[in-house]
This record gives structure tokens, sequence and C-alpha cells, in this order.
């Protein structure tokens, strides 16, 4: 094992809270009063006790819990009775890869994933979809493939005995019909893996860095002019005012959902017309100038005394808003049926308009945006062209984006604007700036106009 930094410190409150983040992997500094003592600090700043020791000669890292939750004394006492433990053989299998996958991934989503992530709900059912056994060899979105054999099942082996070409193999299987759900589900494992070998569970390289990822092209999706005038139209009858503004939110600011989402009163200025986000998804904290929309939401949200603490308020676990599919489906149905409904009039067939009128596609638009799709491909109009019920959430975020883009923005700016930690995050963005290119190309050909009409022609 490698350690980036060994520095040497009495151990303290004050001296741990002053270490700064890690720059780049996970550095660790050894306290001077406890031999063995560890303390590995992230790039998150995420700080935590463990024991270097070395068990049946081989050196290991066996976790003794995270900064603060864990005392400096209650660490060293820790410290000193795993020391006992090895000294007595009673540490066995869990730092050593007997522990299977499946109590690796309960640590890992206990420990890591829950405390630390928005997607601890996108990962658990990754787990549960894609590693347990319960999918088969080319299954897509729950239809099993004609006798197709099941995935293998990950959660039943032990860390020791998951291999390079295993992994290979479950991927490979998962690419017959989900390619880029092999590749989440890999990095899944590659994160359970790497939790495992952090907090000292795991001694060997991680198996999942060996299989090489399905190539993806990044996703294009964000609202069209026409398309955002139609999301306002269902907004505007939308009776579930907490989709309604949280939608307005997300396209008035730019931020990721998880921000909005988890937005705190505290940290929304009016005065100053800012929002402060105090750990964004790449690690670093980020202040938004607020518009006049996003003022306009949250001068109302903040009034409401029923919540406190949160502008989406919540009966979840979390207290606060946390997954507006429903709504959020809602919202797009009816944005749909109105499109398609509007469509069906401009092509005479004013019949189904009136059977499918507005009050149906308000209030029931999933029944209508099915009957409207129905008629309107009997009609010949273009369903899929009018459809927008394949808008994402994380799409109006794009939307922010591409609109900056094709308005003229910097790169930097759009960069600012989304904080980006990485520019080649941004850089996706650069397709959208084309009117200062057809500005030029038409420049150049009224150029070759201008000179070709000049010459003398014998």
């Amino acid at each position: 094992m490698t350690e980036r930094s060994t520095n040497r410190l009495k151990f303290s409150t004050e001296r741990i809270r002053a270490l700064p983040c890690a720059q780049g992997q996970t550095e660790y500094h050894y306290d001077t009063e406890c031999k063995g003592l560890a303390l590995s600090v992230g790039k998150s700043g995420r700080k935590s006790f463990l024991l270097y020791k070395k068990v049946r000669g081989k050196p290991q890292r066996i976790s003794i819990g995270a900064f603060p939750a864990i005392s400096v004394e209650q660490a060293r006492k820790k410290a000193a009775k795993l020391v006992g433990e090895i000294a007595s053989g009673l540490i066995d299998g869990a730092i050593s890869g007997t522990q299977r996958f499946s109590e690796a991934f309960r640590d890992y989503m206990k420990e890591h994933a829950i405390p630390g992530k928005r997607s601890g709900e996108e990962d658990l059912e990754i787990y549960e979809r894609n590693l347990t056994g319960k999918r088969t060899v080319g299954e897509r979105r729950g239809k099993r493939a004609e006798g197709g054999r099941r995935l293998i099942d990950l959660s039943s082996y032990k860390l020791a005995d998951i291999s390079g070409p295993l992994l290979r193999q479950l991927h490979r299987d998962m690419s017959v019909a989900t390619p880029i759900a092999a590749n989440r589900t890999m990095a899944l494992v590659s994160s359970v893996f790497t939790h495992a070998i952090r907090e000292g569970r795991y001694d060997k390289l991680n198996p999942a860095r060996a299989v090489q990822r399905n190539r993806e092209s990044s996703r294009e999706r964000f609202l069209s002019r026409e398309e955002a005038k139609w999301l306002w139209v269902s907004l505007d009858a939308e009776p579930d005012l907490q989709i309604v503004d949280f939608v307005r939110l997300a396209l008035a600011t730019g931020a990721r959902r998880g921000n909005v989402l988890a937005m705190r009163k505290a940290d929304v200025d009016l005065s100053q017309k800012t929002w402060r986000i105090g750990i964004t998804k790449n690690g670093t904290p980020q202040s938004i100038p607020l518009s006049v929309p996003a003022v306009e939401v949250l001068t109302r949200r903040l009034a409401d005394p029923s919540s406190p603490e949160w502008v989406f308020p919540s009966s979840s676990k979390t207290g606060h808003f946390v997954e507006p599919k429903k709504g959020w489906q809602r919202v797009l149905d009816r944005a749909t049926a109105m499109r398609l409904r509007d469509a069906l009039d401009a092509a005479h067939h004013e019949r189904v308009a009136c059977e499918i009128n507005l009050q149906v596609c308000t209030e029931f638009p999933g029944i209508a945006v099915a009957a409207l799709r129905e008629a309107a491909g009997v009609a010949g109009v273009d369903v899929q062209r009018l459809s927008m019920t394949d808008l994402r959430i994380h799409d109006l975020r794009r939307t922010v984006g591409s609109w900056l883009a094709s308005g003229g923005a910097s790169l930097p700016l759009i960069g600012r604007v989304l904080n980006h930690k990485s520019s080649q995050s941004t850089q996706v963005y650069a397709r959208f700036m084309l009117d200062p290119v057809r500005q030029a190309l038409n420049q150049v050909a009224a150029d070759f106009a201008n000179a070709s009409s000049q010459q003398d022609i014998q």
C-alpha cells in the first residue's frame, strides 16, 4: 500500500478540523500518541479514522469511523482494542476479502452513498436490478429475453472471488441489451470496491478497473423554444404548486436537480438576490445570482411558515422534496396532449379536439395524451416530433446551457453558470453556438459574391 502523505501529528479536534481537503488521491495522517492510528482525508473533505496495522504479515487498513462522529479519544480507544483483537486472532475475513459483495454494498450504502450522495436511491435500484441475479441476458425494461440465462449474481460472491474476467463477463452480458446500464452498473461495483479498500476491508486492486466501458455519446436533449411554450402552458394548468415552482426554479437557476430539491431557506438571501449552495456535486460551494423569476418564486416560498428549513418541504425521510417523478410525468403528459390537440385542430380535425377538450387535457393528462396520440397517428400528424414525454428533469439544466450558448454566451460563462469543475463538461455546448458561425459563413459568401461581381468577363 502506498500513501500520498505520511504526515505525523498529535491528533486533536482542532488540528483535524484544520486539515485541508486532499488535492488528488486520499491523504493519510498518523497520530503520534497512538501507534497505528491514522486519519484519511479525501478530496471532498471527508475524514475517517482507521488503524494501519499488519495482519498475518500483510499491512491492512481497518476502519474505525468517521470524524467528527467519532472523537479523537474514542478513536484511540477503538484502535487499542483492535490491536488487542489482532494479537488474539479475533480479526477475521472482514479485512481479508471474505466479506460478500452484498455486505460490502450494505456498508457502502450506510457509510458513503446515503449520507454523501443524492443518488443513493439510484445505487440501490441498480444493485437490486442488475447485481442480484434477477435479470436475464438480453432483458430490457423488465421484458425477459426468450431462453435467456440469468446475469451473474454478484451479491453472493466473496470480494476475494470477484475477478476482472468475472466482471467483464457480467458487463458483456448486460451490454447485449443495455450498454449504458452496463456502464453504470460497473461504475457502482467499482465504487463499492473503492470504499472497501479505503475502509480497510479489502487489500487488493479494484477488479472493476479491468473492465473496458462501452462508448457513450452525450445526451443532446433540451427544450426547444416551441416546447418551452407548451411546458409553460402545462405548468400554468398544474394544481401542484410544489412541482410548478421546482421546474421554474430549475430553469431560472440552471442548478442541479438535487440542489434545487434540497434548497434551504437559510441559504437564500433575497436582499442580495443570491443563493449559496454549501457543497455541490463537484465538491465545491456555489453562489448563484437570482434572476427576477427566481426571486418571485422564492419570495413566496420563503414566506410560507409551514417549513422553517426547506424551500420544498416534504414528508419524506429527508424532510424535503426528493423525486418528483409523478408530478413531472403529469406536466409532460399535459404539455404533449395540449400540443397534439393544437396540431389536430390546425389540421382540421376539430371533432377530436372537441372530444378531448382542454379540461380533459388539464385534469386527466395521462388519458388525454393516450387518446390524442392514437388520433394523431390516424390523422397523419407526426406524434414523435410533438411528444415531450421523453424529457428528463436534468434536461432543464441542459436547456439553460444550450440556450446560453445559442444566445452567444462564452463557454467560460456557461461553465460558471452551471458550476462545471472541468471545461470539458462545458465543451459540449460549443455545438449550439451556430449563429456566430453562420454569420461568419454568410460574410465569406458575401465577400465571394462581391469579388465575382467585380470581375470583367471577356
